[in-house]
């Protein structure tokens, strides 16, 4: 077979192609910058997505609170005839 060489700083590929260190380097950095982007997308479609279930206009009460006064009847009085008192 063919024995293939390269310059100094080169890394030999096996066939005609000589890579440098600068190309491997940057490689390998493009690589790992992708997969940081990768998984910040991931992370903030999730988090999202989660936020996004409970915002159909529905209040949600936390445990435990109170709203108003519960256990005692509130009646209705109609303000049709109102009149307020003069000034």
């Amino acid at each position: 077979g063919t024995i293939w060489c390269c310059k100094d700083g080169y890394v030999c590929t096996g066939t005609a192609t000589c890579l440098s260190i600068g190309v491997i380097v940057g490689i390998a950095i493009g690589c790992l910058v992708g997969f940081g982007v990768f998984v910040a997308v991931i992370c903030v479609c999730c988090c999202r997505g989660g936020r996004r279930a409970n915002t159909n206009g529905t209040v949600l009460q936390p445990q435990g609170a109170s709203v108003g006064q519960q256990g005692y009847p509130q009646t209705a009085y109609p303000q049709a005839n109102y009149n307020p008192p003069p000034k």
